[in-house]
């Protein structure tokens, strides 16, 4: 993928052997990263974990946001800023799958957590419960949890 068009930000994190690696993709979720990144940076772990931030060159303010997330959290937060093309189209509809795969294939965790520029997580203690539950149970290769879902734009449907 060394041709494609992509640049980073923040090239290094305080930790290069983070236990997880939270990946997240985003593209116009101006009104809603910041609260995804808050819910992460909120996380309370006894380990070391990484942000994998792949932002697909959104057309609103959610570059912006990110790159001032990148900035503040440098030692925590690696920033990918993607270009639209690179992006893969199935059926004539664009998707975050090259996104995606690039967070991917940056991740140094031993874990991999997955969360959509437009989602957060209200646990503080999600990584914690995940990663324990799964060194306690090395025949599971993944977990999960229960969700809400929220909708903000049509909230009375």
């Amino acid at each position: 993928m060394s041709s494609n068009k992509q640049k980073n930000v923040t090239s290094s994190s305080s930790s290069e052997n983070p236990v997880v690696s939270v990946c997240i993709t985003t593209y116009n979720h101006e009104s809603y990263i910041a609260q995804a990144l808050d819910s992460v940076l909120a996380q309370k772990t006894d380990f070391d974990y990484e942000i994998l931030l792949g932002e697909d060159d959104s057309s609103d303010n959610t570059r912006a946001i990110c790159i001032k997330y990148a900035e503040k959290y440098p030692d925590k937060l690696r920033l990918f800023l993607n270009d639209r093309k690179n992006v893969i189209y199935l059926n004539g509809v664009s998707t975050g799958s090259w996104n995606f795969i690039n967070n991917i294939q940056n991740a140094r965790g031993k874990y991999i957590a997955l969360l959509e520029g437009d989602d957060y997580w209200i646990n503080t203690k999600k990584l914690q419960k995940q990663v324990g539950f799964l060194d306690e149970n090395p025949d599971y290769a993944m977990c999960f949890h229960n969700s809400y879902v929220e909708d903000t734009v049509n909230p009375d449907i």
